[in-house]
């Protein structure tokens, strides 16, 4: 789906790190203006392919579901 797996999680764990909160908003925010669907979680449609690519097998469905979930809202 084109996500950019590692800047959104990275995102995401700073998201649940009160001093680190506005900051990663701000990045957020800033990929999410690119409109290039590259920075929303949403579009994930947990197909597994990147899943079965992990070599650290991680749930990366699962963890982009969370991630949408408290994704920062961004309209132009």
């Amino acid at each position: 789906m084109g996500i950019l797996i590692p800047k959104v999680l990275e995102a995401y764990t700073n998201l649940q790190i009160p001093r680190h909160v506005e900051s990663a908003t701000a990045e957020i925010i800033a990929g999410l203006a690119a409109g290039d669907g590259s920075w929303d979680p949403s579009v994930c449609t947990a197909c597994g392919e990147c899943e079965a690519k992990c070599p650290n097998k991680i749930p990366i469905s699962e963890l982009m579901a969370g991630a949408a979930q408290i994704w920062p809202k961004w309209s132009d």
